[in-house]
This record gives C-alpha cells, structure tokens and sequence, in this order.
C-alpha cells in the first residue's frame, strides 16, 4: 500500500467577509490561524482515492466538479464558524458575493488541486495502517445545550 499526505496554505486575504452565523456581514480584520486543504492519498494496486479536508465551513459544489478528472476524491469540511465567506448561492444565504469572495473561491480551487496532486505524486510504501482512540477534553461544546454531553474522543 501506497499512502502520500500534503497541506497547502488556503488562508483568505484579510478584508473577506466572514461566514458561519447568518447575521454576520462584518469582514477579518485579522488572522488568528492559518487555514489549509490537507489531503491524504491512498493507493492500492492500480486504485488511488484521495480525502481532502478544508478548513471552512463547507463544500463548493464548483470545486468538487474541479477535481473529478482527479480520480476517486472526497472533500469535506471541517465546517468552521470562524472562517471566511464561501461564494456560492447555496453555502453564502442569498447574499451576493463580491470580488474578493469570488478570487478566494478560485485560490481555494487551486490549492485543492496542488494538495491533491502533492499527496498522490508524493506516496511513500507502508506495510500497515492502524486505528486509534484518543481523548479531546473540552475541545467542542453545544452552545445551545451548554450541560449536553458531547463525544469527546477522535
């Protein structure tokens, strides 16, 4: 078996209106973290799928599309409160996306693409794959049920 990681920097330019709660319209002033598209590539004889996980509140539809002459690929979303405005009629609740948002919806595009291509051209040979469990503590809460018990394990 054949496995490739990589991580390609998709941080959005500070100015880019926020996403993830729909009555906020205002834009980062800053940069708290970096956000990335991480992808883990795994090949097994001739069949190689490829994960990418983004960190942002969701999906575009168009950069799906964009990587399906990739191979087998599934992108999911961490799906952050705290990141940037995602330009597309069903992720951005009808507002209409301006100049930056849509640049930002291609660098996204393009740094998928490179962290795809990175993980599958850069494989390295394993002999075998082990599965984990580990506590999280406090890392996540349900800000509507603030006693609810949450899963606390990765």
């Amino acid at each position: 078996m054949m496995i490739g990681i990589s991580k390609v920097d998709i941080t959005p330019p500070i100015g880019i209106r926020m996403d993830g709660y729909t009555k906020r319209s205002s834009a980062s002033t800053d940069i708290l973290d970096k956000l990335f598209a991480k992808s883990v590539s795994m090949q097994m004889r001739d069949e190689v799928v490829t994960v990418t996980s983004l960190d942002l509140l969701g999906v575009n539809p168009y950069w799906q599309e964009s990587v399906n002459a990739l191979g087998s690929v599934v992108l999911t979303a961490t799906h952050t409160h705290s990141g940037p405005m995602i330009c597309n009629k069903m992720l951005n609740w009808g507002i209409e996306c301006n100049d930056v948002e849509r640049n930002y919806v291609e660098m996204v595009k393009s740094g998928i693409r490179r962290s795809i291509n990175n993980a599958v051209h850069n494989q390295f040979s394993i002999n075998n794959i082990s599965v984990g469990r580990i506590g999280i503590g406090d890392i996540c809460s349900d800000r509507d049920n603030p006693g609810k018990n949450i899963d606390v394990y990765a």
